[in-house]
C-alpha cells in the first residue's frame, strides 16, 4: 500500500511540473503569434501603400490589442481588407508594452488629436513609413519590432531593444543597404 502511495505521489509530481511547462510553452506561443500579428498588419499596411499609392494608417488599440489597417475614403477613413479578411489583433495576456515613433515627413492629417489608448503609423505610397518601435510581451517573454523609415521594412527580435540596435540589425540582414 505505501509502495502505490509513493507510485502516485511521484506521478502527481510529474503531472504538476509538465503542465507547468506546457502552460509556459503555450504563453510563449501566444506571444510569438502576436508578434507575427503586428509584422504581418505592417507588411500589409506597407505593401497597401504602395499599391493604392495613398498614404495608409496602421492603427494600434492599446487596450484591446487590436490592430487596424485604413486608407482614405470618400467618407473619411476606411479600414483596408486583405483577400481573407484578417483581422489582425494581440493573443490573450499579450500587451503592448512599449511604442515609440519617429515621423520623417509629413502624415495624412496634421490636426490629428493624438488618443492615450491608439498609437499610429503612416505607411507612404513609395513603401516609406514612420520610424518605429514596438514591444511586446506577457510574463513569458519580450519582443520588439522595428519598422525602418527608408524603406518600411519591419524586423523583430527577442528580448528588448535600443532604437540603434535595431538599425544595425536591418543594415547587417540587408547587405544590399550596408555601404
Amino acid at each position: 500500500m505505501v509502495e502505490l502511495l509513493l507510485v502516485a505521489g511521484v506521478i502527481g509530481m510529474l503531472a504538476f511540473f509538465a503542465s507547468q511547462k506546457m502552460t509556459s510553452a503555450v504563453q510563449r506561443s501566444k506571444l510569438k503569434e502576436s508578434v507575427n500579428e503586428v509584422v504581418l498588419a505592417a507588411r500589409f499596411a506597407r505593401m497597401s501603400a504602395v499599391e493604392r499609392q495613398t498614404p495608409v494608417r496602421l492603427l494600434f488599440r492599446r487596450s484591446t490589442g487590436e490592430i487596424e489597417v485604413t486608407a482614405p475614403s470618400e467618407s473619411g477613413q476606411a479600414k483596408v481588407r486583405d483577400i481573407l479578411f484578417k483581422v489582425y489583433s494581440l493573443k490573450d495576456d499579450v500587451n503592448f508594452l512599449n511604442m515609440e515613433k519617429q515621423v520623417f515627413a509629413e502624415t495624412m492629417e496634421d490636426n490629428e488629436e493624438t488618443v492615450d489608448d491608439i498609437f499610429e503609423l503612416f505607411f507612404r505610397p513609395d513603401g516609406s513609413g514612420d520610424q518605429a518601435m514596438i514591444t511586446v510581451g506577457n510574463p513569458h517573454g519580450i519582443y520588439s519590432i522595428l519598422v525602418a523609415p527608408a524603406t518600411g521594412q519591419v524586423i523583430w527580435q527577442e528580448g528588448p531593444a535600443e532604437t540603434e540596435t535595431f538599425v544595425i540589425n536591418l543594415v547587417a540582414q540587408n547587405p544590399k543597404y550596408s555601404d
